[in-house]
């Protein structure tokens, strides 16, 4: 039986996502190892790495394997804002007009996704919620219609400042 380890810092995140991305960025290697191998490799990368804070815990595959996978979809979903936000160009509204707007809606989403519409009792008020529901999801299948942003490369024009250059991130 396992144990769950606790929460990552913000330095383990980083140090995990800086090793997972060289890793699978490695020209000499690309797609050529299994995934097995390239779970290896990321975790003898991460275990083993210069910067690693000797106190941290021995991280394993698995528990790596999970943080990347929250990272991805939290990155996936922060895109979706972004593409929403610009897809909008409202006109004469700031960044951070538009990005305060974009995490309200996100937040009422997520909100309506979550309720339980049964304990709704007005016949009408229950329709609303399913009707948005609908349309929510279909908005959500729409935004993973879109290409992939990590096939297209197009990150770099979002996330072109990341690590050094007074970002107070390391650069990598």
């Amino acid at each position: 039986m396992s144990v769950r380890q606790e929460s990552y810092t913000e330095n383990e995140y980083i140090l995990l996502c800086k090793v997972y991305m060289e890793i699978s960025q490695d020209p000499g290697i690309g797609t050529s190892q299994s995934a097995q191998r390239f779970w290896q490799r990321v975790e003898n990368g991460f275990n083993q790495a210069e910067e690693r804070d000797p106190t941290w815990p021995e991280s394993t595959q698995r528990s790596m394997q999970a943080r990347i996978q929250a990272i991805e979809k939290a990155t996936k979903k922060f895109h979706g804002c972004i593409r929403a936000a610009e897809a909008r160009n409202r006109s004469g509204a700031s960044n951070v007009d538009i990005n305060s707007h974009d995490l309200k809606t996100v937040k009422e989403e997520n909100k309506i996704m979550a309720m339980d519409l049964s304990s709704i009792v007005d016949p009408d008020s229950r329709a609303y919620f399913q009707a948005e529901r609908r349309r929510i999801l279909q908005k959500i299948a729409q935004q993973q219609e879109q290409p992939n942003d990590y096939a297209t490369g197009t990150y770099p024009s979002y996330f072109d400042n990341i690590g050094g250059s007074g970002s107070g991130l390391p650069d990598y």
